[in-house]
C-alpha cells in the first residue's frame, strides 16, 4: 500500500510498540474468537488491552513505582518461558520477563483542541 500511494518505507533497527492512550469508553477493543466464547462460560468477550495489563503488573518491589510507557519499554508478557529464564507473574498468571534491549513506545498525540482526550491523559 505504501509503495502505491508512493511513500517512503523506512526501516528500524529498535522495535517499536503503540499504547493505546484513551480513556476506557473510547479505546478500541479486540473481539475473541467465538470457539473461545463458547469454550468459556461468564468471560470478558474483549481481549484485555495494555493498559489493563498494566494495572495487573507483578506484586513485587520492582514494579512499585513503574510508569505505563517504563513497563512495556522494559519488560514483556510473553505465553512460556524457558527454564533458564528470570520471570515474574502478574495477578493474572501470565509472564513478564525483561527486554534484552528496550523497544520505543509511542501514545496517541491529543492536543488542546481534543479538550476531553487531552485533560484525561494528562490526569493520569
Amino acid at each position: 500500500m505504501l509503495l502505491l500511494l508512493e511513500k517512503k518505507v523506512y526501516r528500524s533497527s529498535i522495535a517499536v510498540d503503540f499504547l493505546p492512550s484513551s480513556p476506557p469508553g473510547y479505546r478500541i477493543k479486540a473481539i475473541k474468537p467465538a470457539w473461545m466464547l463458547t469454550e468459556q462460560q461468564n468471560i470478558n468477550s474483549y481481549y484485555k488491552d495494555a493498559i489493563d495489563k498494566y494495572f495487573e503488573c507483578p506484586n513485587d518491589s520492582e514494579f512499585n513505582n513503574i510508569t505505563y510507557p517504563e513497563y512495556y519499554r522494559k519488560y514483556k508478557i510473553i505465553p512460556n518461558v524457558f527454564s533458564n529464564q528470570i520471570y515474574w507473574k502478574d495477578k493474572k498468571n501470565r509472564f513478564v520477563i525483561k527486554r534484552k534491549k528496550e523497544i520505543l513506545v509511542r501514545f496517541q498525540y491529543f492536543t488542546i483542541k481534543n479538550t476531553e482526550f487531552f485533560f484525561i491523559n494528562n490526569y493520569y
